[in-house]
């Protein structure tokens, strides 16, 4: 019995990693967008062309942090508990750090779209597949 419930991953696991792939989507657009702006300022404000090395850390700390989203939704997807913790860490600690932010000029869809995916992985029902998930993995492994 365990194997089809493991099997039939919920609806709410579904559609919360859909919401966090969409976030992914929107932060890649946001960041072309901003890039784009950049560009256009930078073009009719010669000053602004002296922080590219600011610029660039940016985009390489972006790049970074999609990469672990990326990595860590994929895992998610998989079963992988560990990867909804971590998320739930990173993700709990950049809303902290970033209250203020929060209402400025930033990825609100994105930001939004993780938050219904974080909920929904938290979910009782993902809760209790989680749990199933690691039990059958521990019961495989012996």
């Amino acid at each position: 019995m365990n194997d089809k419930i493991i099997e039939q991953k919920p609806y709410l696991i579904k559609a919360g990693v859909l919401f966090l792939y969409a976030s992914i989507l929107s932060i890649i657009i946001d960041i072309i967008v901003g890039g784009i702006r950049y560009y256009n300022m930078a073009s009719t404000h010669p000053h602004i062309n002296g922080s590219n090395g600011v610029i660039v850390i940016l985009i390489i700390f972006l790049l970074i942090y999609l990469g672990i989203l990326i990595l860590f939704t994929h895992k998610i997807s998989k079963g992988k508990n560990w990867a909804r913790i971590a998320f739930a860490i990173i993700f709990i600690t950049i809303i902290l750090t970033n209250i203020p932010s929060r209402f400025q000029d930033i990825n609100i869809l994105g930001n939004s779209l993780q938050l219904i995916g974080f909920i929904l992985l938290f979910c009782k029902p993902s809760n209790q597949w989680f749990q199933i998930k690691k039990a059958a993995s521990k019961e495989t492994a012996l």
